[in-house]
């Protein structure tokens, strides 16, 4: 998502929080992509990750 706007319009504030309304996401630590620690993508630039990292 590309939040933009002109200075002054809420941007910040009306990203923290969709922030706390979104669920929260199993993702490999480290991991700029948040691959699934569950099934890891072989093909990440990240990786290879651990299968049972978390």
């Amino acid at each position: 998502m590309l939040v933009r706007g002109e200075k002054g319009t809420a941007k910040s504030t009306v990203v923290r929080a969709l922030a706390t309304l979104l669920p929260e996401l199993d993702a490999v630590r480290g991991c700029r992509f948040a691959c699934d620690p569950a099934a890891p993508d072989a093909s990440c630039p990240d990786g290879p990750h651990d299968p049972g990292a978390g």
